[in-house]
């Protein structure tokens, strides 16, 4: 671009004289008041008076800043992680030193706009009532969402947003976990499970019929054999793992394999306005052993089993650092399991908990043993640090509609990802 001045040379001009720098133009408050003054529209008389416009813009911008205002502030996750280390509680008492409340500020900045709902009678039926008005049905996995980040159990839960399955040519880690789970639990119930050849002969009878079942029903199968190696390999492993660990450690008085749990919650005083809270819990124990003496229940012993090889992983979910924070599993079947033989608990009895990584060479983590006291019982009172208070204090928050954007734990591989307005910090640890 150029221009004459007096009939001179012409002389060349920059365009930063008419145009403003790019990183100005494309600020959030630059945008936005250009928009305002109809800078950019094709018809500024028009709009210029249209105070409803304006009015939108300011709401929005507003909006905007709160929002932003309330990422910034540090999450739960954030937040547990500096109390984990600051910890200074004797380790007698470690299992109920950490408070997993989140930031207040944070707590009080949350809107509409960041996962906070108006509480009312239809958000309370759908989390508290089953359709025939009974107490709705809670499972661990649903508590382990909710638990983690009350977004995600809102959008899968509530929202009901998730991605259609699609059928490959493999098996899914689910459909083998499930497949695996079943096998065991045929392998257990028909063999004497004290004698290693009756463990043995039931193994491959049992392998022997999956196998032929599921190769008649598989998408492939070509993929199927090559998944059933790992399948056979496992079971096989297990089996030894199981009679190695009968000639070293005492036998168990009972033995269950996928225990059912079918239990209420609830909690006298509440500020839930359709009336005390009352939830049913429902699961399966993979496998529970009771150990007893003179016919009192002296320890229960719970093990669970993974098709993974994250072993460690699963044994730092058992720590009182850890426990009932963002995993929710062994908390509600420790707490079932209690519930269960309550009545035949001998006054001294303990609760171990244990997690069998199917393809770890290790196989079983150390049994960790939890508290009894910690786990509560089946009516709560407000205030307490129980494994049953913490369960009934995360439904009570999502019926007063809070579902922040506040993980406990957040995965760059969340489902919810494209639509979550959460960032995890990039220097986070």
């Amino acid at each position: 671009m150029s221009r004459i001045l007096n009939g001179a040379t012409p002389e060349r001009i920059g365009a930063e004289e008419f145009i403003p720098p790019p990183k100005d133009c494309f600020a959030p408050n630059e945008f936005l008041a250009r928009a305002a003054l109809d800078s950019v529209l094709r018809q500024p008389a028009s709009h210029f008076g249209d105070t409803t416009q304006l009015e939108s813009i300011l709401r929005r911008t507003e909006v905007e800043r709160r929002r932003e205002k309330y990422l910034a502030l540090p999450s739960r996750e954030e937040l547990i992680d500096n109390r984990r280390r600051q910890q200074t509680a004797p380790s007698n008492e470690l299992w109920l030193a950490l408070d997993l409340s989140p930031d207040d500020e944070k707590h009080a900045c949350a809107s509409a706009y960041d996962g906070r709902l108006t509480p009312g009678p239809v958000l309370g039926r759908f989390l508290l009532k089953a359709p025939d008005g009974g107490p709705r049905q809670w499972s661990a996995a649903q508590l382990t969402e909710l638990a983690a980040c009350g977004y995600k159990f809102f959008a899968r839960r509530v929202l009901l947003l998730r991605e259609p399955d699609e059928a490959d040519y493999e098996q899914t880690a689910l459909e083998t976990g499930s497949l695996v789970h079943e096998i065991l639990y045929a392998i257990f119930t028909q063999a004497e499970p004290s004698d290693p050849t009756s463990l043995r002969a039931s193994a491959r009878q049992v392998l022997d019929e999956f196998h032929r079942r599921g190769r008649l029903g598989a998408r492939d199968p070509a993929f199927f054999e090559l998944e059933w190696a790992s399948i056979e390999a496992m079971v096989n492993e297990s089996i030894d793992h199981e009679i190695e660990g009968q000639a070293q450690h005492e036998a168990a008085t009972e033995m269950h394999h996928e225990f059912p749990l079918n239990f209420m919650l609830s909690r006298e005083s509440s500020t839930v306005a359709m009336g005390p809270l009352e939830i049913m819990l429902v699961g399966q124990i993979d496998r529970l052993e009771i150990y007893r003496d003179a016919g009192r229940i002296r320890r229960l012993k719970l093990i669970d089993y993974k098709t993974s090889r994250r072993l460690s992983e699963y044994a730092e979910l058992l720590k009182p650092a850890r426990f009932a924070c963002e995993d929710m599993q062994m908390p509600v079947y420790a707490l079932g399991a209690a519930e269960s033989f309550r009545p035949g608990l001998a006054s001294d009895a303990t609760v171990e908990a244990s997690y069998i990584a199917l393809k770890n060479r290790d196989k079983e983590s150390e049994p960790q043993p939890i508290p009894l006291a910690l786990l509560g019982g089946p009516l709560e009172s407000a205030g307490q640090k129980t494994v049953a208070a913490r369960i009934l204090n995360l439904v009570a928050g999502a019926v007063a509609g809070g579902f922040e954007v506040d993980p406990l734990e957040c995965s760059e591989y969340c489902p919810y990802r494209r639509v979550c307005r959460y960032r995890k910090p990039v220097f986070h640890s």
